[in-house]
């Protein structure tokens, strides 16, 4: 087995490796720390032995070995030491049936989901949308796109949805949209704004979860209203909010516009990350806080949408193989046709040469005989004379050239030879 420090390695292979000796041994073979190994192996979801385990296996009570689990959606394939990480593209499948759905995690559970941890304040340091929407600048985050007020409600509930979908297994993490498609989030439902005036934030991570192989997208918004604001010194506010002597109608203050802003209720959105694919779901607060009483649902539904995005995919895969087909196709067409024009137009340019070569042989023919004539008269000349007129034929002949039909002939190239020895055999056939 090759284990230079440059070599890759496979989860499986890395998987026989740590329950062969201790990680230590292993990790010194790839010339990296014991606990930089332990990163690799989570990365690659490999299991490893607990602590302790080699003390346990010399007295003969190690506990079982865990199988190996099978990659889920976005799982890396292999790792090599300052290497590229390489990701396994496949085709999505639901889990059985009888799968098991045991969490993932290690420990106890956590209070607080990772991906929310720590991340309050990179949202708050952005830009504020005109809509009044966060837009952070660190785009490496959890899909949230909420107003200020409600931002830490939202940690809350991203938290508590993603705890609930990993106590039964449901793996979520952040993948690159090199490998997933996030679509465009439109914040009030059954409406497109202009992307212009209220362009949605959007991360360069897409917030997955898995279901087995099959990967669905999660985003949690503000859903959007249209309501009326009052500009009132330099700044727009919100009618509902003014006291009651600079409500509308009031003469004094009658600057008055409708504008897109958040509502204060929250939505989770399900979505098929699938080139190719169209499935969404969405859950939306009827009243602030009643989306945390929902999880089970939402968990219930994302499960029952699984079947549903691989019947999409594979659809969409079809698709994708006969567009291939087609376009394969008619790129034959187009040789074919390119390689006929070659052909026909290799034909015409022979024979328009050869038939040229022909016209000049036979006026060649008639120069020739001409100076013959002007040869054979001069021998009736005096000497003095025939000398002068040979002279002036030599010139001439001089003048012209070569005109050997020979010659001519040689330069001449078929048709095989202008196609070359690709299309000549393609023409030949």
């Amino acid at each position: 087995m090759n284990t230079s420090p440059t070599a890759s390695v496979t989860r499986e292979q890395l998987y026989e490796q740590v329950w062969a000796e201790p990680m230590v041994t292993v990790a010194a073979r790839y010339d990296v720390s014991g606990s930089f190994l332990a990163r690799v192996c989570a990365d690659l979801n490999v299991p490893r032995p607990p602590r302790g385990y080699w003390a346990q296996l010399e007295v003969g009570k190690a506990p079982p070995r865990p199988p190996l689990p099978e990659p889920a959606a976005g799982d890396t394939l292999e790792w090599s030491r300052g290497g590229p990480v390489r990701r396994r593209v496949v085709i999505p499948r639901p889990p059985g049936p009888n799968a098991t759905r045991r969490s993932g995690r290690f420990g106890p559970r956590p209070t607080r989901h990772a991906l929310v941890s720590g991340v309050r304040e990179h949202f708050e340091a952005g830009r504020v949308s005109d809509a009044g929407y966060l837009r952070p600048r660190k785009r490496i985050l959890v899909d949230i796109f909420v107003s200020k007020p409600l931002l830490a409600r939202a940690l809350d509930l991203a938290s508590g949805l993603f705890l609930t979908l990993e106590d039964q297994g449901r793996n979520v993490r952040l993948l690159p949209l090199t490998q997933f498609c996030r679509p465009e989030l439109h914040t009030r439902p059954g409406h497109r704004l202009d992307d212009y005036r209220h362009p949605a934030w959007s991360p360069d991570r897409a917030t997955i979860v898995s279901f087995g192989t099959v990967a669905i997208g999660l985003s949690i918004y503000e859903v959007s209203e249209e309501a009326e604001f009052r500009y009132v010194k330099g700044d727009y506010v919100r009618v509902s909010e003014l006291p009651a002597r600079r409500r509308p109608y009031d003469d004094t203050y009658n600057w008055i516009s409708k504008r897109e802003t958040g509502s204060g209720r929250l939505a989770v959105r399900a979505y098929s990350p699938y080139l190719g694919t169209a499935w969404t779901q969405e859950w939306i607060e009827a009243k602030p806080g009643d989306l945390a009483t929902k999880f089970s649902a939402i968990r219930k539904g994302l499960e029952t949408a699984a079947p549903l995005i691989v019947a999409m995919v594979e659809e969409a895969q079809r698709k994708r193989d006969e567009a291939s087909r087609l376009w394969a196709a008619q790129c034959q067409e187009w040789d074919r046709k390119e390689l006929l024009r070659k052909q026909r137009e290799a034909r015409e340019t022979s024979q328009a040469e050869l038939i040229s070569i022909i016209q000049a042989w036979t006026e060649a023919c008639h120069i020739e005989s001409f100076f013959e004539d002007a040869l054979h008269r001069s021998e009736r000349l005096p000497p003095s004379e025939r000398a002068a007129i040979a002279t002036r034929i030599a010139a001439a002949r001089d003048m012209l050239g070569d005109s050997s039909a020979l010659t001519r002939f040689a330069g001449w190239q078929s048709p095989s030879q202008r196609l070359g020895a690709r299309d000549a055999d393609d023409d030949t056939a």
